[in-house]
């Protein structure tokens, strides 16, 4: 009951009473009220297409306070096999009732798969017991063989656990290489990019593909600083091990958009400053040569896509420094 309204309870009590209360049940118990958890996160994000209203309650329930919550950092890993013993029934129930061909993902193993790809990040502490991720990884992979329409959800839980793990070899599997050619809507797309981004560059058969990747990638407005950090690392890796299997005009258009992306960071937050620096550290070996800090008149000008309208003062009457540079900015932000 408490699980259901918790977000009626104070939010100061909420921790100790609803939080605690999971991790510090009988393990029959805990497991009985995670898969209550599961299912309600899941029916949540049916009715509404988020997961807003019980993602603070499993952020409290990884929430280590700068690792200085005890009850969390020892308990929170049984949480983990919690939820992965559950996406593994789902997943072998599914699997051992499909034919060998295509099948249709049911709905309520869609939403486990998306519900697990955002619950697992949270988890600060890392279990030393790797068996259950690895069995919920292999089985995800038996996924991708027999139900090619699970793209996106299958590809979110292979990615959230391959990052839990710190292991991103788990990523590849040689029955069903990556791709991005043939995805049917933008959701599989992102998660094709993103998968193929971490996957080891030596372990990538198709290394245009995964400049394509990192193209979309460094466009988009959506990727989280974390992953565009680590898109950059795979670009300088492509440089250094590929760079003759890279066509020039395609690593040009990726080094631009690198170069572009850095304006759109906002430093404001922890990871937005590391994702600065390594864009920094990366344009200064690879970039066109122009200081990301101080463009070039020219260098704006090009960015230039539409004409502008300003009132200024007479030109008889000369344009002052002040108004050359606000020219400058207004014509450096069309772009």
């Amino acid at each position: 009951m408490a699980i259901m309204f918790h977000d009626h309870i104070p939010v100061k009590h909420r921790k100790q009473i609803v939080a605690y209360g999971i991790l510090e049940a009988p393990s029959d118990v805990r497991t009985e009220l995670v898969t209550f958890l599961i299912n309600e996160t899941c029916q949540s994000y049916k009715d509404n297409g988020h997961l807003n209203k019980y993602m603070p309650l499993w952020r409290s329930l990884f929430d280590t306070v700068n690792y200085t919550d005890t009850v969390v950092m020892t308990r929170c890993c049984l949480v983990l096999d919690a939820i992965m013993d559950y996406l593994v029934y789902n997943l072998e129930c599914f699997l051992e009732n499909a034919g060998n061909d295509s099948e249709e993902l049911p709905d309520k193993l869609r939403y486990v798969l998306v519900v697990s790809s955002q619950i697992i990040p949270l988890l600060e502490m890392v279990d030393e017991d790797r068996e259950h991720c690895l069995r919920a990884l292999q089985l995800l992979h038996d996924l991708r063989v027999v139900c090619s329409s699970a793209v996106s959800a299958v590809f979110g839980a292979i990615r959230a656990i391959a990052l839990y793990l710190g292991d991103y070899d788990v990523i590849s599997d040689d029955r069903l290489p990556v791709r991005i050619d043939n995805c049917n809507n933008d959701a599989d797309l992102y998660e094709s990019c993103l998968a193929l981004i971490l996957t080891p560059v030596g372990s990538v058969r198709d290394i245009p593909s995964l400049l394509t990747a990192l193209q979309i990638t460094f466009a988009r407005r959506d990727v989280e600083p974390d992953m565009l950090s680590r898109s950059v690392r795979t670009l300088e890796s492509l440089i250094m091990t590929q760079r003759e299997k890279l066509d020039d005009k395609e690593l040009n258009d990726a080094i631009n958009l690198v170069e572009r992306m850095y304006h759109r960071i906002d430093v404001k937050v922890k990871e937005g400053r590391s994702l600065r620096r390594d864009v920094l550290m990366f344009l200064g070996k690879y970039g066109t040569g122009s200081d990301v800090n101080n463009n070039s008149d020219d260098e704006v000008i090009a960015h230039l896509k539409s004409s502008l309208m300003l009132a200024i003062p007479d030109p008889r009457e000369g344009i002052t420094d002040k108004v050359k540079k606000k020219l400058q900015t207004i014509v450096y932000f069309s772009g």
